[in-house]
């Protein structure tokens, strides 16, 4: 029987980009999440996402999508990707560097 109408993905622990696809997915379908734990009064459920910061969590997410789009880019085969890797690993050391900032 199928509850939910969504589906949202869970952790893989031995790929990186699958928790941006997560927590990707997690925004897409949050509200919708939200009105099924209210709908069929599932309290726990409605308190803990009540709690979500939803502008931290988009933030995570747009940090991990350079991350993800850098993945993506480096693991093009066919051709080589090698002289992509410096510039790319100074790119995100930036964005890094930003989102720091930022935080504090």
């Amino acid at each position: 029987m199928k509850i939910l109408e969504i589906y949202i993905l869970q952790s893989c622990d031995t790929r990186f980009n699958f928790i941006y696809a997560m927590l990707k997915s997690f925004e897409k379908n949050f509200e919708k999440l939200l009105e099924f734990a209210t709908k069929n009064k599932f309290e726990k459920l409605i308190k803990k996402l009540v709690n979500i910061n939803k502008k931290l969590l988009s933030s995570y997410i747009e940090i991990l999508a350079h991350f993800n789009n850098t993945t993506l880019e480096l693991s093009y085969n066919k051709s080589p990707t090698i002289q992509k890797a410096i510039p790319i690993k100074a790119s995100l050391e930036e964005i890094c560097v930003k989102y720091n900032k930022m935080k504090s």
